[in-house]
Protein backbone atom coordinates (compact mmCIF):
# COMPACT_ATOMS: atom_id res chain seq x y z
CA UNK A 1 0.00 0.00 0.00
CA UNK A 2 1.26 3.45 -0.48
CA UNK A 3 0.01 7.23 0.50
CA UNK A 4 0.21 8.72 -3.15
CA UNK A 5 -3.63 8.46 -2.93
CA UNK A 6 -4.27 10.89 0.43
CA UNK A 7 -1.52 12.98 -1.23
CA UNK A 8 -3.51 13.29 -4.25
CA UNK A 9 -6.73 14.06 -2.28
CA UNK A 10 -4.93 16.94 -0.52
CA UNK A 11 -4.22 18.36 -4.20
CA UNK A 12 -7.60 17.64 -5.54
CA UNK A 13 -9.12 20.00 -2.55
CA UNK A 14 -7.04 22.25 -3.05
CA UNK A 15 -7.75 22.31 -6.81
CA UNK A 16 -11.14 22.38 -5.78
CA UNK A 17 -11.21 25.76 -3.80
CA UNK A 18 -9.31 27.28 -6.33
CA UNK A 19 -11.58 26.40 -9.18
CA UNK A 20 -14.82 27.41 -6.93
CA UNK A 21 -12.44 31.23 -6.85
CA UNK A 22 -12.11 31.47 -10.11
CA UNK A 23 -16.19 30.63 -11.00
CA UNK A 24 -16.64 33.28 -8.17
CA UNK A 25 -14.53 35.57 -9.80
CA UNK A 26 -16.33 35.40 -12.72
CA UNK A 27 -19.43 35.87 -11.22
CA UNK A 28 -18.32 39.03 -9.74
CA UNK A 29 -17.20 40.46 -13.39
CA UNK A 30 -20.08 39.64 -14.90
CA UNK A 31 -23.03 40.59 -12.28
CA UNK A 32 -21.08 42.97 -9.64
CA UNK A 33 -23.00 41.85 -7.01
CA UNK A 34 -20.62 43.43 -4.43
CA UNK A 35 -18.46 42.05 -1.64
CA UNK A 36 -20.47 40.65 0.55
CA UNK A 37 -22.75 39.31 -2.07
CA UNK A 38 -20.14 37.36 -3.50
CA UNK A 39 -18.79 36.68 -0.21
CA UNK A 40 -21.86 34.78 0.77
CA UNK A 41 -22.23 33.17 -2.48
CA UNK A 42 -19.03 31.63 -2.09
CA UNK A 43 -19.21 30.24 0.93
CA UNK A 44 -22.70 28.78 0.26
CA UNK A 45 -20.98 27.18 -2.53
CA UNK A 46 -17.93 25.64 -0.76
CA UNK A 47 -20.14 24.45 2.07
CA UNK A 48 -22.08 22.44 -0.18
CA UNK A 49 -19.20 21.30 -2.52
CA UNK A 50 -15.63 21.11 -0.35
CA UNK A 51 -16.91 20.77 3.24
CA UNK A 52 -18.53 17.33 2.34
CA UNK A 53 -15.46 16.16 0.40
CA UNK A 54 -12.98 17.51 2.78
CA UNK A 55 -15.05 15.69 5.65
CA UNK A 56 -15.08 12.47 3.60
CA UNK A 57 -11.27 12.59 3.09
CA UNK A 58 -10.29 13.27 6.97
CA UNK A 59 -12.46 10.44 7.97
CA UNK A 60 -11.27 7.75 5.38
CA UNK A 61 -7.43 9.49 6.56
CA UNK A 62 -8.54 8.63 10.43
CA UNK A 63 -10.06 5.61 9.51
CA UNK A 64 -6.82 4.02 8.24
CA UNK A 65 -4.04 5.41 10.65
CA UNK A 66 -6.42 3.91 13.14
CA UNK A 67 -6.21 0.28 11.07
CA UNK A 68 -2.41 0.43 10.21
CA UNK A 69 -2.07 1.44 14.06
CA UNK A 70 -3.71 -1.49 15.25
CA UNK A 71 -1.95 -3.59 12.44
CA UNK A 72 1.05 -2.96 14.52
CA UNK A 73 2.64 -0.71 11.45
CA UNK A 74 3.11 2.07 13.45
CA UNK A 75 5.50 3.94 10.65
CA UNK A 76 2.57 3.64 7.98
CA UNK A 77 0.24 4.94 10.89
CA UNK A 78 2.58 8.01 11.32
CA UNK A 79 2.47 9.06 7.70
CA UNK A 80 -1.27 8.96 7.48
CA UNK A 81 -1.49 11.00 10.54
CA UNK A 82 1.02 13.68 9.14
CA UNK A 83 -1.00 14.12 6.01
CA UNK A 84 -4.01 13.75 8.04
CA UNK A 85 -2.97 17.06 10.35
CA UNK A 86 -1.50 18.78 7.04
CA UNK A 87 -5.11 18.61 5.73
CA UNK A 88 -6.15 20.22 8.94
CA UNK A 89 -3.46 22.84 8.17
CA UNK A 90 -4.22 24.26 5.36
CA UNK A 91 -7.99 23.60 5.40
CA UNK A 92 -8.95 23.98 8.97
CA UNK A 93 -10.71 21.49 11.08
CA UNK A 94 -13.56 19.33 9.03
CA UNK A 95 -17.27 20.15 10.52
CA UNK A 96 -18.27 17.91 13.32
CA UNK A 97 -14.88 17.03 14.58
CA UNK A 98 -13.28 18.11 17.48
CA UNK A 99 -10.77 20.69 15.63
CA UNK A 100 -7.28 20.64 15.25
CA UNK A 101 -5.00 18.32 17.40
CA UNK A 102 -3.11 21.57 18.74
CA UNK A 103 -7.25 22.04 20.63
CA UNK A 104 -6.89 19.13 21.89
CA UNK A 105 -4.01 19.79 24.31
CA UNK A 106 -4.48 22.70 26.54
CA UNK A 107 -1.77 24.57 27.82
CA UNK A 108 -1.21 22.38 30.64
CA UNK A 109 -0.49 19.21 28.82
CA UNK A 110 -4.01 17.92 29.28
CA UNK A 111 -5.02 15.84 25.67
CA UNK A 112 -8.98 15.74 26.32
CA UNK A 113 -10.19 13.36 24.20
CA UNK A 114 -14.01 13.84 22.68
CA UNK A 115 -15.53 13.40 19.15
CA UNK A 116 -14.42 12.00 16.63
CA UNK A 117 -13.73 8.52 17.32
CA UNK A 118 -14.82 4.91 16.60
CA UNK A 119 -16.64 2.77 18.44
CA UNK A 120 -18.50 -0.03 18.71
CA UNK A 121 -19.37 -3.42 20.22
CA UNK A 122 -22.74 -1.71 21.34
CA UNK A 123 -21.00 1.45 21.99
CA UNK A 124 -22.34 4.57 20.21
CA UNK A 125 -22.11 8.67 20.42
CA UNK A 126 -25.68 10.14 21.28
CA UNK A 127 -26.32 13.28 22.57
CA UNK A 128 -23.04 14.09 22.92
CA UNK A 129 -22.35 11.30 25.29
CA UNK A 130 -20.75 7.51 24.64
CA UNK A 131 -24.02 5.36 25.79
CA UNK A 132 -24.42 1.25 25.33
CA UNK A 133 -22.36 -0.01 28.28
CA UNK A 134 -23.38 -3.16 28.50
CA UNK A 135 -21.85 -6.22 26.84
CA UNK A 136 -17.80 -7.33 26.91
CA UNK A 137 -16.11 -6.04 23.69
CA UNK A 138 -17.59 -2.30 23.18
CA UNK A 139 -14.69 -0.26 22.57
CA UNK A 140 -14.18 3.71 21.66
CA UNK A 141 -10.81 4.63 19.57
CA UNK A 142 -9.15 7.61 19.50
CA UNK A 143 -6.37 9.65 17.04
CA UNK A 144 -3.94 10.74 18.95
CA UNK A 145 -1.97 14.36 18.29
CA UNK A 146 1.16 14.33 17.22
CA UNK A 147 3.79 15.01 18.89
CA UNK A 148 2.99 14.07 22.54
CA UNK A 149 5.82 13.84 25.06
CA UNK A 150 6.25 9.88 25.89
CA UNK A 151 5.88 9.22 29.45
CA UNK A 152 3.10 8.61 32.09
CA UNK A 153 -0.45 10.06 32.05
CA UNK A 154 -3.24 9.42 34.64
CA UNK A 155 -6.68 8.40 32.41
CA UNK A 156 -9.42 10.20 33.70
CA UNK A 157 -13.19 9.48 32.31
CA UNK A 158 -15.86 12.03 32.53
CA UNK A 159 -18.58 10.75 32.95
CA UNK A 160 -22.69 10.77 34.42
CA UNK A 161 -24.60 7.63 35.45
CA UNK A 162 -28.20 6.78 36.82
CA UNK A 163 -27.49 3.82 38.94
CA UNK A 164 -23.98 2.65 41.02
CA UNK A 165 -21.79 -0.54 40.30
CA UNK A 166 -18.08 -1.19 38.53
CA UNK A 167 -16.39 -1.46 35.19
CA UNK A 168 -14.01 -3.14 34.25
CA UNK A 169 -11.76 -1.44 31.87
CA UNK A 170 -8.79 -1.73 29.46
CA UNK A 171 -6.83 1.48 27.95
CA UNK A 172 -4.10 0.87 25.40
CA UNK A 173 -1.50 3.28 22.99
CA UNK A 174 0.20 1.37 20.40
CA UNK A 175 2.31 -0.62 22.92
CA UNK A 176 1.68 0.06 26.28
CA UNK A 177 -1.95 -0.99 27.97
CA UNK A 178 -3.92 -0.38 31.51
CA UNK A 179 -6.69 -2.63 33.33
CA UNK A 180 -8.72 -1.61 35.98
CA UNK A 181 -11.97 -2.25 37.37
CA UNK A 182 -13.55 1.50 39.00
CA UNK A 183 -16.07 1.73 41.04
CA UNK A 184 -18.98 3.96 39.63
CA UNK A 185 -21.15 6.22 42.26
CA UNK A 186 -24.79 6.23 41.14
CA UNK A 187 -24.89 10.22 41.03
CA UNK A 188 -21.98 12.72 40.06
CA UNK A 189 -20.01 14.50 42.81
CA UNK A 190 -21.90 17.53 44.89
CA UNK A 191 -21.63 20.57 43.33
CA UNK A 192 -20.13 18.76 40.04
CA UNK A 193 -22.63 18.03 36.80
CA UNK A 194 -20.42 15.33 35.52
CA UNK A 195 -18.29 13.16 37.47
CA UNK A 196 -14.36 11.85 37.04
CA UNK A 197 -13.09 8.50 37.01
CA UNK A 198 -9.31 7.84 37.89
CA UNK A 199 -8.39 5.03 36.19
CA UNK A 200 -4.46 4.93 36.83
CA UNK A 201 -1.06 5.81 34.82
CA UNK A 202 -0.82 4.98 31.52
CA UNK A 203 2.43 4.98 29.46
CA UNK A 204 2.46 6.55 26.16
CA UNK A 205 5.63 5.91 23.80
CA UNK A 206 6.86 8.99 21.58
CA UNK A 207 4.84 8.79 18.40
CA UNK A 208 2.10 7.00 19.70
CA UNK A 209 -0.61 7.39 17.52
CA UNK A 210 -3.66 5.74 19.02
CA UNK A 211 -5.63 4.67 22.05
CA UNK A 212 -8.43 2.08 22.69
CA UNK A 213 -10.71 2.23 25.66
CA UNK A 214 -12.12 -1.47 26.02
CA UNK A 215 -14.81 -2.65 28.38
CA UNK A 216 -13.26 -6.03 29.45
CA UNK A 217 -16.14 -7.51 31.24
CA UNK A 218 -20.47 -6.90 31.43
CA UNK A 219 -21.48 -4.19 33.40
CA UNK A 220 -25.15 -3.63 35.53
CA UNK A 221 -24.12 0.48 36.10
CA UNK A 222 -27.26 1.79 34.39
CA UNK A 223 -27.36 4.84 32.14
CA UNK A 224 -23.51 5.60 32.23
CA UNK A 225 -22.65 7.89 29.70
CA UNK A 226 -19.08 8.96 28.60
CA UNK A 227 -18.57 12.27 27.92
CA UNK A 228 -14.64 12.58 27.63
CA UNK A 229 -11.52 10.97 28.24
CA UNK A 230 -8.42 12.89 29.88
CA UNK A 231 -4.52 11.55 29.47
CA UNK A 232 -2.87 14.01 32.01
CA UNK A 233 0.84 13.84 31.98
CA UNK A 234 2.33 13.32 35.31
CA UNK A 235 5.08 15.26 36.45
CA UNK A 236 9.04 13.64 35.82
CA UNK A 237 11.29 13.61 37.97
CA UNK A 238 14.06 15.80 37.86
Amino acid sequence: MTFRMTKTGAQTLKLAGLALGWVWIGVAGAQSPGLEGLKKSYEAEVTKTVLPLREGYHKALLALEQQLASKGDYAGARRVQAERLELGRLMGAPPGTAGSSSKMVDKNGVVKLAFPAESGGGIQFTAGAWTGWQGAGGFIKWGLPAGLPSGGYAVELVYDSAGEGSLRLGVREDFHFLNREVKVPATAPAGAPQGRLQLGTLRLRSGATLLELKLTAPTTVAGFRLFELHLIPEETEP
